[in-house]
C-alpha cells in the first residue's frame, strides 16, 4: 500500500515538472526583454556607423516619439531633439562609444527602468584624439508598445 502511494506520488509529480509544460506555462521575463533592447541599443550605437544616416535613425528609434530629457535648470523636461540633432552632426566627425555598466533593472509588463553608468568618448576621425572623454551615471525609462517594443520614453544623466 505504502509502495502504492510513493509511486502516485512520484508518478504525479513527474507530470507536473514536465519541462515543456514549465515553459509554456511560465510568465515572461519582462526584466530580459528590457536588457536585450537596452544591449542592442548600446550595440548598434557604438558599431562605428553613426555618421550613416540610415544607421543613426534605425539606432535612434530606440527612443520613443514622446521621449522626455530632464535638464539639471529646473526646467520641465524637453524632448531630447536638440540633443540628437547635435549628436547627428557630431558623429560625421567624431566617432562614438560608450562603455557601459548595468547597476539595476526593473520592469513590469509595460514599464521598466535601467539604471546605468558609462564612460563616454568620442574620438575625431581625423586626428584619432578624444573630442569627449567624461562619466556619466544615468536612469532610462522604458515603456513597451502595442508591438512589444521596448522604447525609451525618459533619459536622464548627470
Amino acid at each position: 500500500m505504502l509502495l502504492g502511494i510513493c509511486c502516485t506520488l512520484f508518478v504525479g509529480c513527474q507530470q507536473k515538472t514536465d519541462p515543456v509544460a514549465d515553459v509554456l506555462e511560465s510568465p515572461v521575463n519582462y526584466t530580459q526583454e528590457v536588457q536585450q533592447a537596452f544591449e542592442s541599443f548600446w550595440s548598434k550605437f557604438n558599431g562605428g556607423q553613426m555618421a550613416d544616416s540610415i544607421v543613426f535613425n534605425q539606432t535612434m528609434s530606440f527612443f520613443a516619439d514622446d521621449l522626455l530629457m530632464p535638464g539639471d535648470t529646473g526646467k520641465l523636461p524637453g524632448d531630447g531633439k536638440g540633443l540628437f540633432g547635435w549628436l547627428k552632426g557630431y558623429v560625421q566627425n567624431n566617432k562614438p562609444f560608450f562603455d557601459v555598466t548595468v547597476d539595476r533593472i526593473e520592469a513590469t509588463k509595460d514599464m521598466a527602468y535601467v539604471l546605468y553608468r558609462y564612460h563616454e568618448t568620442f574620438t575625431d576621425l581625423a586626428t584619432g584624439e578624444y573630442s569627449v572623454d567624461v562619466k556619466h551615471s544615468a536612469i532610462m525609462v522604458l515603456r513597451r508598445n502595442d508591438d512589444g517594443i521596448w522604447k525609451c520614453v525618459v533619459m536622464k544623466f548627470t
